[in-house]
């Protein structure tokens, strides 16, 4: 038999602040990225990675979130081409 733990209004809370702390997170790395940008639009993921200290895989997340939400665009190929920012 299985007994359904109840949320307390403590646990909710931290669900909600972790959350916020996750968008506070991600918005904080956007802007690290923007700056990144704006001195080498040239940049690669990998140089990204070391920069921000996170791995390929989450720089392509935020520079994916960042191209949906219109902030910067990539212009030319994978290999030789630039970030614009909007």
């Amino acid at each position: 038999m299985k007994v359904k733990q109840k949320t307390t209004r403590s646990q909710a809370g931290a669900k909600q602040d972790s959350s916020k702390l996750q968008t506070d997170h991600s918005e904080t790395t956007q802007k690290i990225i923007l700056q990144v940008i704006k001195k080498n639009p040239k940049i690669t993921r990998k140089e990204l990675s070391k920069i921000l200290e996170i791995t390929e895989d989450g720089v392509k997340y935020h520079l994916q979130n960042m191209v949906r939400k219109g902030m910067i665009k990539r212009e030319g190929s994978n290999r030789i081409g630039k970030w614009i920012i909007n």
